[in-house]
């Protein structure tokens, strides 16, 4: 038998993926910007643009969606910026690089002519990977609430 997410579960994975659209909005802007406005490559402007959307994602995810108490601190700090940089940088970053690669080399004729479609939808598909990582570490370790906050959380 499944057993069925909490409904604190729940509302916490809503409220990650509305973090998450802004943050992508955040990482597309600054990647498309570098990619197009610049002639940045692909794997750097992803490295530029998800540093960014990074630093926004840390401070909405610890007090938003997490609910994680007090100020900021070093350890969250250290464990988010340790899981979400290999979520973006090596899921992310290089899942884009394998797709692009496998674009280019088997469908020539569809990168040379859509380049930008091609490349935006392999980080498109690329970032899911990185997103099912950065919830569950955000979730089981980086933001993992102490037993009375989460009765705390629990009464509201």
């Amino acid at each position: 038998m499944v057993k069925k997410p909490s409904k604190h579960l729940v509302k916490k994975a809503a409220k990650f993926g509305g973090v998450g659209v802004l943050n992508t909005i955040i990482d597309y802007v600054i990647f498309n910007t570098l990619l197009l406005g610049f002639g940045v490559k692909p794997f750097y402007a992803n490295l530029v643009s998800t540093t960014a959307a990074l630093s926004f994602s840390y401070f909405m995810n610890k007090r938003f969606v997490f609910k994680h108490a007090g100020a900021f601190d070093v350890r969250s700090a250290v464990l988010f910026l340790a899981f979400t940089a290999f979520g973006l940088w090596v899921i992310q970053g290089f899942g884009l690089a394998l797709i692009i690669h496998w674009i280019q080399t088997n469908y020539p004729a569809l990168y040379a002519n859509h380049e930008f479609i091609v490349v935006n939808s392999a980080k498109l598909v690329a970032s899911v990977g990185s997103i099912i990582w950065n919830f569950a570490t955000y979730n089981s370790i980086v933001f993992k609430h102490q037993p009375e906050t989460q009765d705390a959380e629990a009464k509201h």
